[in-house]
């Protein structure tokens, strides 16, 4: 009934713009137009019912010669880096923001094999090599180059951090050091933006940094502590400030919710912060795990939420989240269902991902499942409707006004296949 009714008020606004149309048009011309607008619509409504679940080509077959290091894996919001266990840098989805393509299945990021870590944000990229040193592409304050090149001075970097539009970077020394845009305080100091990495206050006992919700940025110190500075969308912290009130805190999972894990082998995500810090973690933020190995938990959207763990024994299990907020909305917990097996494999060694997630298992495959980022997000019923409206009363002159549409992710529902590590033997 509601697509009739879209389709009645459309057509009724067509014919009611036509008759304000000079009498000197000829109808047999109108006729042909008016068939026209009748078929495109058709055509154009029967695209609305393409199925949201994505089907992913075959994986991308990658030869590379065993060695022990890991496989690294660095989800953003609309792509995801990998680093394979030879050092090569990947990207699948969006890395980096609109400048760059949008890769269908995994494809390799250069020809260097000395990649440690990678991160993307809204508009650059952010790697650190093996050598300690720290190189960026994309937007770099006055232009924007494809290439990485090298964003901060010296070989003595440990970890790096992206947000939005600002770049973060961690010396061996225990200091901080940031550069980009500080219009909400992001590199907190009350200084303009920056091009050139400048120290984040004085301290040196600085133990971990993510680069949180656009414009924030969280760390963690060798005693524990956690910090946070920039715009949470309620408070602007303008230089590096205690938020929480536990001593535990030891380090970020990658990602672009800044989950932060603890002593007591749970994952916590920041959300907003008032007045009154530090407090504790159960006011300020959401427990997303507990015991749980890093690199063995995932959340993903497959038109649900839903959390991934891999377990002792090699199985993949699934659980039903949601959010339940109290009352006055000053909290917010996560609920999860009862978990279930996910098949019947019992060689997982990894998940990773939030929205998008990727598996490993013992074989060399590595699985996606949840928001496809190789594909982009495709509009609901309501905005293709409004979409074929707008192309269709322009063709005919009759468009007015401003476009404005809603999107849903292509997602798959179970895992697939997306690479396939072939290991050659040490020559």
């Amino acid at each position: 009934m509601h697509r009739r009714l879209v389709g009645a008020r459309w057509l009724e606004t067509l014919r009611f713009r036509r008759r304000g149309r000079p009498d000197s048009v000829n109808n047999s011309k109108r006729i042909p137009g008016l068939a026209f607008l009748v078929l495109a619509t058709i055509a154009g409504l029967l695209l609305v019912f393409v199925r949201v679940e994505s089907s992913f080509p075959p994986p991308v077959q990658v030869s590379i010669t065993r060695s022990n290091a890991a496989l690294r894996v660095f989800p953003g919001v609309t792509g995801v880096f990998f680093i394979l266990p030879d050092g090569s840098l990947w990207c699948w989805g969006q890395t980096g923001g609109g400048q760059f393509p949008r890769a269908r299945m995994p494809a390799r990021v250069g020809t260097n094999t000395d990649w440690a870590q990678a991160f993307a944000a809204n508009n650059h990229c952010l790697g650190l090599k093996q050598d300690g040193t720290v190189w960026e592409w994309g937007w770099r304050g006055q232009r924007t180059t494809n290439t990485p090149e090298q964003a901060a001075p010296g070989t003595n970097w440990i970890g790096i951090a992206a947000g939005d539009v600002h770049s973060v970077a961690l010396r061996r020394d225990g200091t901080l050091w940031a550069w980009g845009d500080n219009s909400n305080h992001q590199l907190g100091s009350d200084g303009p933006n920056r091009t050139e990495a400048e120290q984040v206050g004085q301290d040196n006992d600085w133990m971990d940094v993510c680069g949180g919700f656009g414009s924030m940025t969280y760390a963690v110190k060798t005693d524990g502590t956690f910090w946070a500075w920039g715009y949470d969308y309620t408070t602007v912290f303008a230089q590096p400030t205690r938020v929480l009130a536990e001593t535990n805190w030891v380090s970020f999972e990658p990602g672009p919710l800044a989950h932060v894990r603890n002593l007591a082998g749970e994952t916590w995500q920041p959300r907003l912060f008032r007045p009154g810090l530090p407090q504790n973690a159960s006011t300020v933020c959401l427990r997303v795990s507990t015991n749980t190995l890093s690199g063995h938990f995932a959340m993903a959207y497959s038109g649900n939420q839903s959390a991934f763990e891999v377990r002792s024994d090699g199985t993949l299990w699934q659980a039903p989240i949601s959010y339940q907020v109290s009352a006055g909305a000053t909290q917010v917990q996560l609920l999860q269902g009862a978990w279930h097996q996910v098949g019947k494999r019992s060689d997982w060694i990894g998940v990773w991902g939030a929205g998008t997630a990727i598996g490993l298992t013992a074989d060399g495959t590595l699985w996606g499942w949840g928001v496809d980022p190789g594909l982009e997000p495709r509009m609901d019923f309501a905005s293709r409707c409004r979409w074929i409206e707008y192309r269709i009363t322009s063709l005919f002159g009759l468009g007015s006004g401003n476009l404005s549409t809603s999107s849903t992710p292509r997602y798959r529902k179970t895992p697939a296949p997306i690479m396939k590590l072939r290991f050659n033997q040490k020559p």
